[in-house]
């Protein structure tokens, strides 16, 4: 019979362990006092295309000459 209980006891206890960080549990299961682990750190890279390299622009088109206003739907 102990050894049965011990073993419960050891079950609950792994369940009251598991938090959204180390199981499928969604994080708003988690109590207030689960610690984040902190968020990454943000690239040192500027945006955009690399030195040197040409652009790749679409082309502008006159506004008569447009047939067809995509942002009218």
């Amino acid at each position: 019979m102990i050894t049965v209980l011990e073993a419960r006891i050891s079950e609950l206890e792994r369940q009251l362990g598991l938090n959204s960080t180390n199981s499928s549990k969604p994080p708003s299961s988690d109590g207030p006092n689960v610690k984040r682990p902190p968020a990454k750190a943000k690239s040192k890279n500027k945006r955009g295309g690399q030195p040197g390299v040409p652009k790749h622009q679409r082309r502008w088109v006159a506004l008569n000459a447009v047939t067809h206003n995509s942002l009218s739907h």
